[in-house]
């Protein structure tokens, strides 16, 4: 049968065919048969030692087992197989050998042989591997072998390397290999392997070996005693062993270490001694160190202790024996306090003073003898304390009114403190060992202070300087009553209860038992106390008709105070009052007169008592017309008869006492309707007392407009008169009667009878019908005390008025008003001056432009700053009769540009607060917290870039003003105005090209310039667009544009 695969197992059975070919049956029992494996591959083979070859090969499909032949013309069977691999043993190092192969099938059935092969054996490993035969070095190593069964020439490859470095590989034909550029004292690897003629490795064989080692480095040595020293060195990593050899001589070997150290004993004290040290280890020794010298230590100090001085505050002194030591052995002496640094010095001797030291500290000391290498022995040692100075703070606490407790600081060193008065620093009155003493039996408020000193090992301490004294406590008050009330003023009394009369007695009152203030803190010894004991204090300035509680108590001379006396209480009777003032009487419709006033400047008021004369001209005081509460300064009579005319006295109480006065009055007629206008005067006020030669007379309208009233006349008379006289105008400048607001005069009383006037204000209206029944005020003359004194002195008006802290005060001094409030005034009552145009007045600043308007206002307790951080409104006036908006007597100065400055020598003149113009009134107010002098002042500009130019565009024949009027010589708002202007200014006025149109300017501007908007030849400038060029000396120039409109 054909077409089968090798190595594969078939079964087959037989049947036969007749001659019409007809199939017998099959045996029934099929044979089994196998085809013969396929040929081998070419085996590969490797040597697997020196007399050994293993060979492998691919699996035949098949194959039972393979045939191994030698390569021969015949092969020859050399071996049987029953896998794909054969291990051939008994051949000859580093031969080589050939080898064919085939495979068997179960039945026996051998396939054909595969193609020849060959491989090596290996050589031999090579044997006794050691250094040599060349000795080591430091740098280099031989190492040699045995070549086994190696045949000369057999290549060896020799490797080497130190633990964790990089391997170096070899290559010789030789049996022995020198190894250069090693590390000394540096173990090393190596390894040796026989190559065959194949390039494989024997098995290996290692060696490790070190290099010589080098000289001990560092070699040191250090004393330990006075026999004895350390020798040190630097440690040499492949050491088995030191030597180390005397430096005296280097030959003998004086001992073997396996440490880097030795301990060199039995040697005479502070001697000098030397040795060399080599290194051993498997390459052998190294060369010997340098030699190394030092001296064994002095002897220890024995018998260290104090004296023979006592110690001090600052310094102990030592003492101690030499021991074996010589007398010029240098001794260090080493000191420190717990905690604390450490000092040191040298001597020679066997004492020393220590001194610097801290009082009552604990010092350790050490005593070092040192060598003559200045190394130190072991030291003697010792604790002992200086002396105590004392305690650095003593502090006593009072505990009550017989008893002190004083304290100090612990001493760190003290064994007991002695306690002695400071009075009788030889007496000790207390020894203890903790640090308080209390010291007991002592007299109320009474000075005492101690002396300490503290003993420790050392001694006793100097005393202790005296502490400060402490004073024990003082006892309360003792008896308290009230002795006497009185309407201002109470006087109490109490017992000072065993308390010296240096204690201090603190009075504390209130008039609700619950808010209390003080009134006097002073020792009894003080005026304000009267008596020994009991003592009496009188209280002043008291609030009359008010209930008081007064309650006291004493302080220490350290200020610690005692618990309150018993609360006093008591109620305090009335006082005449001031009377009010500014009595003013209005008529008004419906036969009603309306009065009102201002507060009684006493500020202590209950009530006001309103009195009239019931129109027959002798005011009744018996009988009151109203009684108001002190909040009221306003009534109003009705049901009057028509045409009568009344008058009326007003009066103030406190607490049921009422003032007498006669001369707060003022008179008004009942009508049932008003006429046109009615005038009334207002300064002075009713019922003050005037003198002077310019007494100011001020009225203002009741009734009526300024625009209504012709003229406004003073008149005045005798209280005792019926007939009244015109007031004498005083000066030109203020004529009698006045045409226009404000109205004003002044009259000369200075040569008048000393007496009541009554005073009123005559109004006429357009048509120059007089008020036929106009009001009056009652004022006294007289040069004694007057309220106000008001006089031309030396061309100037000084206006004189007593004003009061308790209620708001108005004065009017011609120009310059004057508002005071309640409070400002440190004292109950003064004087103010104001003077009108003072000739001293300074000079306007050169920031701004002077209006002639001054005044200066002084208080006559020398008071300049205002109390309680109150402010004064002050009104100055200006002229501007023509109602232009620029002053009369400065008419290139704006009204609305006024300001008020003030001046002080310090600063000047400046504008310390706000000032706002009234421009219908005429005046300008502002608010100061101080008085001087005040004047009105335009500021002149000092940045041309904030002038103003208007109006713009100039439209002068529109007939609306607010564009522009044409410019008329004495029209101070007509053409274009430039405004907020320095002093000295010059404006160039140029067309849009350039070509200049007008030139004009001012060296006293006042603030302001107008350009009549005409070219410089008089001609008017055309409409069109113009550049104004404003300059002044040292202020940047500004250009500001301009339209003109035909």
């Amino acid at each position: 049968m054909t077409g089968l695969a090798a190595g594969t197992s078939y079964y087959y059975d037989v049947a036969a065919y007749n001659t019409p070919g007809m199939l017998t049956p099959f045996t029934g029992i099929p044979a089994a048969g196998y085809t013969l494996p396929a040929a081998v591959e070419a085996p590969a083979g490797a040597g697997a030692g020196p007399t050994s070859i293993q060979w492998t090969w691919a699996p035949v499909q098949g194959a039972a087992a393979y045939n191994v032949y030698a390569p021969t013309s015949t092969p020859v069977l050399i071996g049987t197989s029953g896998s794909a691999s054969f291990l051939w043993t008994g051949l000859s190092t580093n031969t080589l050998n050939g080898l064919r192969v085939s495979a068997v099938n179960p039945n026996g059935g051998e396939g054909e042989l595969s193609g020849p092969a060959t491989a090596y054996t290996l050589s031999a490993a090579i044997v006794a591997l050691s250094t040599g035969p060349d000795a080591a070095t430091g740098a280099s190593l031989t190492v040699q072998w045995g070549a086994n069964t190696n045949p000369p020439g057999t290549l060896y490859d020799v490797q080497y390397w130190a633990a964790g470095g990089a391997t170096t590989t070899v290559l010789t034909a030789l049996a022995s290999a020198p190894v250069a550029g090693l590390t000394p004292s540096t173990s090393y690897y190596f390894q040796v392997s026989a190559r065959n003629d194949a390039g494989q490795l024997s098995a290996p064989v290692q060696l490790y070996f070190p290099t010589m080692p080098e000289t001990p480095a560092d070699l040191a040595g250090e004393a330990t005693g006075a026999g004895s020293i350390v020798w040190t060195w630097t440690p040499v990593p492949t050491a088995s062993s030191y030597r180390i050899y005397p430096a005296t001589d280097t030959g003998t070997l004086l001992a073997v270490s396996a440490s880097p150290y030795f301990l060199e004993t039995g040697l005479s004290t502070n001697t000098q001694n030397g040795v060399v040290v080599s290194v051993v280890n498997l390459a052998g020794e190294s060369p010997q160190s340098a030699a190394v010298s030092t001296y064994t230590l002095s002897a220890q100090p024995v018998a260290l202790s104090t004296g023979p001085d006592a110690a001090a505050t600052n310094a102990i002194t030592l003492q101690w024996e030499a021991n074996t030591n010589p007398p010029t052995t240098p001794y260090r002496v080493d000191y420190w306090a717990q905690g604390g640094s450490t000092s040191n010095f040298t001597t020679t001797l066997t004492s020393a003073a220590v001194t610097g030291l801290a009082e009552a500290t604990s010092y350790y000391f050490w005593v070092r003898s040192a060598n003559d290498s200045g190394a130190l022995s072991a030291p003697a040692s010792l604790t002992a304390p200086t002396l105590s100075g004392g305690s650095a703070w003593l502090f006593g606490t009072v505990l009550g009114t017989g008893s002190v407790r004083w304290l100090w600081n612990p001493v760190p060193t003290a064994l007991s403190y002695r306690v002695y008065p400071a009075s009788e620093p030889a007496t000790v009155i207390f020894t203890t060992n903790t640090v308080v003493f209390v010291q007991t039996g002592l007299a109320p408020n009474f000075e005492t202070s101690v002396l300490l000193a503290v003993v420790n090992a050392a001694g006793v301490s100097p005393q202790s300087s005296p502490d400060l004294p402490v004073y024990t406590h003082a006892r309360p008050p003792a008896g308290e009553t009230v002795t006497a009330v009185y309407a201002s003023s109470a006087s109490i009394s109490w017992g000072l209860n065993g308390n010296p009369n240096n204690t201090e007695a603190d009075v504390e009152s209130s008039t609700d038992n619950f808010n209390y203030g003080n009134v006097l803190a002073a020792p009894y010894t003080d005026p304000a106390f009267t008596g020994s004991d009991p003592v009496t204090f009188t209280a002043p300035s008291l609030l009359a008709c008010t209930t008081y509680y007064f309650r006291v108590y004493n302080r220490n001379a350290s200020g610690i105070a005692t618990v309150y006396s018993s609360t006093l209480t008591f109620f305090t009777t009335g006082a005449p009052p001031l009377p009010p003032g500014s009595l003013a009487a209005e008529a008004l419709a419906n036969n009603s007169i309306r009065l009102t006033w201002e507060p009684s400047p006493s500020g202590q008021v209950t009530l006001y008592t309103l009195y009239y004369d019931d129109a027959t001209g002798t005011i009744d005081y018996g009988t009151p017309v109203a009684v108001v509460s002190s909040t009221v300064t306003t009534y109003t009579q009705t049901v009057l008869t028509a045409g009568a005319a009344y008058k009326f006295g007003l009066r103030a109480s406190l607490c049921g006492t009422e003032e007498q006065n006669v001369t707060v009055l003022a008179a008004a007629t009942a009508a049932s309707a008003l006429p046109g206008v009615r005038a009334a005067v207002k300064v002075p006020p009713a019922g003050k007392k005037i003198f002077g030669n310019r007494v100011t007379l001020v009225a203002e309208l009741d009734n009526g407009t300024e625009s209504q009233v012709s003229v406004v006349k003073f008149q005045y008379k005798s209280a005792a008169s019926g007939t009244w006289s015109d007031v004498a105008p005083a000066d030109a400048e203020h004529p009698n009667p006045d045409t226009e607001a404000p109205y004003l005069t002044h009259w000369d009383v200075s040569t008048f009878t000393a007496g009541g006037y009554d005073l009123r204000a005559v109004a006429k209206d357009q048509q120059n019908l007089a008020d036929p029944a106009p009001p009056y005020i009652n004022v006294q003359v007289s040069s004694t005390a007057p309220d106000i004194n008001e006089n031309l002195v030396a061309g100037v008006i000084w206006k004189e008025q007593k004003v009061y802290s308790a209620v708001s005060n108005a004065v009017q001094a011609t120009d310059t008003g004057l508002v005071i409030p309640a409070g400002a005034i440190s004292d109950s009552t003064a004087t103010v001056t104001v003077i009108n145009k003072p000739s001293n007045v300074p000079a306007a600043p050169a920031s701004a432009q002077g209006c002639g308007v001054a005044a200066e206002i002084t208080l006559s307790n020398g008071q300049t700053l205002l109390a309680a951080g109150k402010t004064a409104a002050v009104t100055l006036a200006f002229a501007d009769d023509d109602n232009n908006g620029y002053l009369d007597d400065y008419p290139n100065v704006r009204t609305g540009n006024l300001q008020i400055y003030s001046y002080s020598a310090l600063n000047g003149w400046r504008k310390d607060f706000s000032s706002s113009v009234d421009l219908s009134a005429r005046t300008v107010t502002g608010n100061t917290p101080h008085f001087s002098f005040f004047a009105l002042f335009a500021p002149l500009g000092t940045d041309l870039d904030l002038t103003e130019v208007y109006p713009v565009p100039f439209v002068p024949n529109d007939g609306n003003a607010d564009n522009g009027v044409p410019y008329s010589a004495g029209n101070n708002n007509s053409g274009i105005i430039f405004d907020k202007l320095p002093a000295a200014v010059g404006i160039k006025i140029y067309t849009v090209t350039g070509q200049l149109v007008a030139d004009f300017g001012s060296q006293a501007s006042g603030g302001s310039l107008q350009w009549d908007v005409k070219n410089d030849s008089g001609a008017d400038v055309a409409s069109g667009g113009y550049v104004a060029v404003i300059s002044s000396p040292g202020i940047k120039p500004v250009v500001k544009k301009i339209l003109v409109i035909r």
